[in-house]
């Protein structure tokens, strides 16, 4: 489910292998727009400064489409960490945003058990995790996202200093 080489490819980027790292993901309900968002995300964060940056075109965005069809499998990441200038405490300070792409939720295709992994994996992985769904958080949804943080509390409990990239 993870591609380690890719994760290595960004974390061991030479712009970025010496900086603070923040990877945001988002997942939610299938064909919500994660894709979508994470794409706006990459062109502001590229062109913050630039009034028009909505409107401009970045390589390497996330794919995605209108319709039905799936567009996202797994968990994609974007190969290239975005670096960004903040400031914290009145201290200008460089860090590495990393942006994780998930499969979308409650796809009649998908198996829950699936379904649970791709969300707990993504919650785990991320500094901010974002749940993105259109319909308003019901029972269900609360319900469902109980039992994936269940999920990653136990993937979180059985992770040992092995399992960790170097």
């Amino acid at each position: 489910m993870l591609n380690e080489s890719a994760l290595r490819q960004v974390l061991g980027n030479e712009q970025v292998k010496n900086l603070p790292v923040v990877v945001i993901s988002i997942n939610g309900r299938k064909r919500t727009g994660k894709s979508f968002m994470l794409t706006q995300f990459v062109k502001y964060l590229y062109q913050k400064n630039d009034p028009e940056w909505v409107n401009r075109l970045v390589n390497g965005s996330f794919e995605w489409a209108g319709g039905q069809a799936r567009v996202t499998f797994g968990i994609n990441i974007r190969t290239e960490p975005i670096v960004v200038e903040i400031n914290e405490s009145g201290q200008n300070k460089k860090i590495a945003v990393v942006l994780l792409d998930c499969q979308g939720l409650f796809d009649p295709n998908t198996p829950k058990e699936q379904e649970c992994k791709l969300l707990a994996f993504s919650a785990l992985l991320s500094s901010v995790f974002i749940f993105n769904d259109n319909t308003g958080l019901s029972e269900d949804i609360m319900s469902y996202l109980n039992e994936y943080a269940e999920y990653a509390k136990l993937i979180g409990a059985n992770c040992s200093a092995s399992n960790k990239l170097d």
